[in-house]
Formats: structure tokens, sequence, C-alpha cells
């Protein structure tokens, strides 16, 4: 059974919903208000408590591993992998900890570049903790996901894959 939280300060947009559907990925939306919102958290903890089963849970929004890990504390539990993608240019203060705060609480971190991971490391010195890091850029390992050796159908053009984002101040 595949399962798909969406938590964020706006609305899931329905068509994603209905993509998971499709795919037989039961997907929930949460929505929590901008900033850090400690009530948001209840939600996400509710939800985790009903996926114990799954094999790993991964992470795009920092403040939401205090409800993982409180959910999954004290039993043999899945994975906890984050995935860092905010902006370390726009991090205020609050965000650079919530950065050195999910090393420690996941069980590892991506970041989608080398120079992204860098400045990190040189930001949080000390309490950075390169064993629990990997660098996958832009977060799609082509490594890992690509056609089988056995696919013989001939491709006309490369496969394009792409990235749609906002390029405003941080959405929380």
């Amino acid at each position: 059974r595949q399962a798909l939280a969406f938590w964020g300060n706006e609305p899931a947009w329905p068509d994603r919903m209905a993509r998971c559907r499709a795919h037989g990925i039961d997907p929930e939306a949460f929505e929590k208000r901008r900033g850090l919102d400690p009530c948001a958290h209840r939600p996400i903890y509710e939800w985790v408590r009903r996926h114990l089963d799954a094999s790993a849970f991964l992470v795009h929004y920092p403040a939401a591993l205090f409800a993982v890990r409180a959910a999954l504390r004290g039993r043999k539990r899945p994975r906890i992998v984050l995935v860092e993608h905010h902006s370390n240019a726009l991090k205020n203060a609050r965000k650079w900890l919530m950065s050195a705060l999910a090393l420690w609480l996941a069980d590892g971190v991506v970041y989608l570049t080398p120079a992204y991971r860098d400045q990190v490391a040189a930001r949080l010195g000390p309490w950075f903790r390169p064993r629990r890091t990997a660098v996958i850029p832009n977060g799609l390992d082509l490594e890992r996901y690509r056609p089988p050796a056995s696919f013989s159908k001939p491709r006309p053009a490369p496969i394009l894959i792409g990235m749609s984002a906002r390029m405003l101040p941080p959405k929380d």
C-alpha cells in the first residue's frame, strides 16, 4: 500500500490528488498556516500512526520531522529521509535551525547539488553530519530510474524531465 501526504500552506491541487489515486497511491492533504504552526503537527502525527507499515517516509519540510519522529518513537521504524530544497540564500535563522535539526532527526538528508550541500556544511559547521547526507542532482537519481537494459523500443528523442517552481520569497 502506498500513501502520500501533502502538507503545506496552500491546498493540494485536485489534479495531483487524482493522479495519485490513478496510480494506486492513497493521498491526503493537510493545510497549515504560514510560519511555524504547531497545531498542524497533530494531523501529520495521526497520519504517520496510520501508516506505520511504510518502508520509508520522505519529508520535504523540516518542521514535519517532529511529528514523524514522535509518531514513530519507541518502535522499529521505517527510514525517515528529508529532501532539502529551500534556497539557502532565503533561509532565515529559524530555517537554518530546522536544517540543523533535520540532520539529527532524519536518518538521511538529500541535497540537490554539491554546492547546496557545501553551503549547508559551511553554515552549520560542527552541527553538520556528512554521513547522513547524499547529493542527488535535482532530486532524481538517474542511475536508479532509467529504462531497463532489456528495453529495446527506439526513442526518437531524449526523455526530458522538468520542474515547475515558484521563484518568490519563501512560501513558508
